[in-house]
C-alpha cells in the first residue's frame, strides 16, 4: 500500500468544506463551503497554499446557498460553482467582482439543487457540465 503524507493542511474557518479543486498545474485551490463561500489559495514556493480571495455568498433568494462543488477548466483561469440553491456561476481569477457567467438548474427548490459540476478537459472546446438533485444533467 502506497502512503502519502499531506503538503498542507488548510484550517476552513467556521463553514464545512463540500468540494475543492485544483487547476491542472497544482498552483490555485478553490474551496466551495456550506456558507456559500469559495475560498481561493495560491501555492507557495514551499508547497504549501495560502489564502488570496474569499467570494462571499451570492444570496439568491434561496434558504441555502451552500456552494456544492468546484471546478475549473482547462486554462486554470475560469472555475465554476454549483450551489444549493440551483446555480452554477462561472467565474474569471483575473475579474472576481461578479460571475463570468450564470447558469440555472430547470426544477425549482431542492430537486434543482446542483450536485457536481464539471469544466471538459479541452483546450480547444470547453464545455461545463452539472448534475441537479433529481432527474437531469446539463451540458454547456
Amino acid at each position: 500500500a502506497v502512503s502519502m503524507e499531506p503538503l498542507d493542511l488548510i484550517q476552513c474557518g467556521e463553514s464545512a468544506p463540500n468540494s475543492t479543486a485544483l487547476t491542472r498545474d497544482s498552483r490555485l485551490l478553490a474551496v466551495a463551503c456550506d456558507s456559500g463561500a469559495i475560498s481561493l489559495y495560491n501555492e507557495r514556493v514551499d508547497g504549501s497554499f495560502e489564502s488570496t480571495h474569499i467570494l462571499p455568498p451570492i444570496v439568491s433568494g434561496a434558504e441555502d446557498p451552500a456552494a456544492m462543488s468546484v471546478s475549473w477548466d482547462a486554462t486554470s483561469r475560469r472555475f465554476a460553482v454549483g450551489s444549493q440553491d440551483g446555480y452554477v456561476r462561472v467565474w474569471d481569477v483575473r475579474s472576481l467582482q461578479t460571475p463570468q457567467m450564470v447558469l440555472r438548474s430547470v426544477q425549482p427548490g431542492a430537486k434543482g439543487a446542483v450536485r457536481c459540476v464539471k469544466f471538459s478537459r479541452s483546450l480547444v472546446n470547453s464545455l461545463i457540465a452539472f448534475s441537479e438533485h433529481v432527474s437531469f444533467v446539463h451540458i454547456a
